[in-house]
């Protein structure tokens, strides 16, 4: 039988994620010219592409070890390079060239032009926090200390696999012949469980799981817990059912980091700012206005923040870790996480919440004391690989000249431009 024209382009468009105006109008230049432009948005990225998809916080980890994993081959990472990595794999979603350049800078790297070439580097301020990290917890691995390690995540009611087997016959086709073509779609994301765990290379916390419907469809979880809900679930669920002198290893979300003492800050009440100079016992004047009273505070040598969660911790006779930023990958929990939401996406038939929690609850029971040894035992693999890649970054960057980094947007856009020619 034959097929229409207009069916076979609209086929196409569902099939390619492009709009059916644009395929017309790619065929009748195609039938013009014999050839076919791809507009940038299509190449770059843009409202018709697929290529602007947003890196979640595992995915910046991932990122980040990409990049340090061309200094461990001895090869100066670019832009260019790292699109196509990103293209020939599945390891991250695909981002426009743009997009990934913000994501980089978001990580603390920046892009400096050599001589000969041009390559990325990581911010100090990241590098000295990640090598802080790396060394306090070998430290504690070296003293034999339980090391623990929690997160929170989330999972939808639609939550499902992207990816399945379907029969190529189409829809009308098939309800001729009483066939199916796939698995029937969630109709959208649907309400969200929240989910707050803690593990170690022994398994999960024992009683420590708390499971609780999101309020809101879409966001992030800071949205949905607070400070008091972290402070409660930490010191009522987590804290007894650890084992003694534990460390556990958080990040460094707004409701783990509830400081004990606010630094004045331009928003501070200038008598608060008075008090708090008072009571670190630093001197000043009637005369002096704000902006001379805050520069007294930054002269007050009180390098380490102090933390309610750290003080509660200390009180039970543990020690808070945090992780550098965006340094998810050093927290083996994302690795149980990935599979506690496979486990949900296979079996998730009906897309109900109230069919979704028993689910969580099952999947969570799946994750044995084995598979939390294995992803424990990876990060020890990841750690070891990060304190090698920050001297071999020296190496690289002390066998060159360095001429100019970036320093404002600006130039982050002429550095990305250019990272397309040096390449």
């Amino acid at each position: 039988t034959s097929v229409s024209l207009r069916t076979v382009v609209k086929r196409a468009a569902n099939l390619t994620n492009v709009s059916e105006r644009a395929l017309f109008k790619w065929m009748a230049e195609y039938n013009k010219d014999g050839t076919v432009t791809a507009p940038l948005t299509m190449l770059r990225g843009g409202k018709n592409g697929q290529r602007e998809t947003k890196l979640d916080d595992f995915d910046l980890g991932v990122l980040r070890t990409v990049v340090h994993g061309f200094y461990l081959r001895n090869e100066a990472p670019t832009i260019a390079k790292l699109q196509r990595y990103i293209d020939q794999t599945s390891d991250l979603p695909r981002v426009s060239v743009a997009t990934l350049h913000r994501m980089l800078r978001k990580l603390g790297f920046r892009y400096c032009k050599r001589s000969t070439s041009a390559h990325l580097i990581e911010c100090p301020n990241i590098i000295r926090r990640r090598r802080k990290y790396l060394r306090q917890i070998k430290k504690y691995r070296q003293q034999k200390r339980p090391i623990y390690y929690t997160d929170e995540t989330w999972v939808s009611a639609g939550h499902t696999k992207s990816q399945v087997w379907t029969h190529t016959t189409g829809s009308s086709e098939a309800k001729g012949s009483e066939l199916c073509t796939g698995p029937k779609n969630p109709p959208g994301k649907g309400e969200r469980l929240i989910i707050t765990h803690c593990g170690s290379e022994s398994g999960f916390v024992d009683d420590a799981a708390e499971v609780f419907r999101a309020k809101r469809h879409t966001g992030r979880i800071h949205g949905e817990i607070d400070g008091p809900h972290y402070v409660k679930w930490f010191t009522e669920r987590l804290l007894p059912n650890l084992a003694p002198n534990s460390v556990i290893v958080m990040d460094d979300a707004p409701y783990h980091s509830l400081e004990t003492e606010k630094v004045p800050q331009m928003a501070t009440r200038k008598k608060d700012v008075q008090d708090w100079l008072s009571a670190k016992g630093i001197s000043w004047s009637k005369g002096l206005v704000k902006a001379e009273l805050l520069k007294l505070v930054s002269t007050v040598n009180d390098d380490d923040t102090h933390y309610l969660i750290d003080q509660i911790a200390a009180q039970y006779g543990h020690t808070v870790l945090r992780l550098p930023p965006y340094h998810c990958h050093l927290n083996p929990i994302e690795l149980i996480w990935s599979q506690v939401k496979g486990y949900v996406a296979s079996e998730n038939k009906t897309f109900k919440i109230d069919d979704l929690e028993p689910l969580v609850t099952k999947a969570l029971a799946r994750v044995t004391p084995e598979k939390w040894a294995r992803c424990c035992s990876h990060v020890v693999v990841e750690e070891d690989n990060m304190m090698k890649v920050d001297h071999l970054i020296d190496d690289v960057v002390d066998s060159t000249v360095i001429n100019v980094c970036e320093n404002d947007t600006s130039s982050a856009d002429s550095d990305c431009e250019s990272d397309e020619d040096v390449d």
